[in-house]
């Protein structure tokens, strides 16, 4: 199996603050990966860092073998990329499958697809 998104020496965080120090991940293509800690421990900062709304200060991440460590958060986006935060940042009067339908308009991709995939 290929794999999809690498991450290697992955650092960020917040200003001065590092949250992530280091880290290395391998996911394969059709692969699940749950991201789990307690609060504070830097799954959203992983994840944002990923996404690109959070830049990394050290590290690269490999996405299908694209080096997408500098990308703009659209690019990764049209890559099919996403991030759904917990919380106040989706529809609260919206499902859970149309909080994620959401985040294929605009990117033309079919919604039955990526529901599927």
């Amino acid at each position: 199996m290929s794999v999809l998104l690498e991450i290697k020496g992955l650092s960020s965080g917040y200003g001065r603050i590092p949250v992530l120090h280091g880290v290395e991940c391998h996911v394969a293509d059709n692969e699940i990966l749950g991201v789990l800690g307690n609060n504070g421990m830097g799954k959203s900062t992983l994840l944002k860092t990923v996404m690109g709304i959070i830049s990394a200060t050290a590290g690269t991440i490999l996405y299908s073998g694209q080096d997408i460590t500098r990308m703009k958060p659209g690019g990764r986006a049209q890559y099919g990329l996403g991030y759904v935060p917990q919380g106040r940042g989706i529809f609260p009067n919206l499902s859970v499958l149309d909080n994620l339908r959401m985040g294929v308009v605009g990117h033309g991709i079919d919604e039955e697809d990526a529901i599927r995939n």
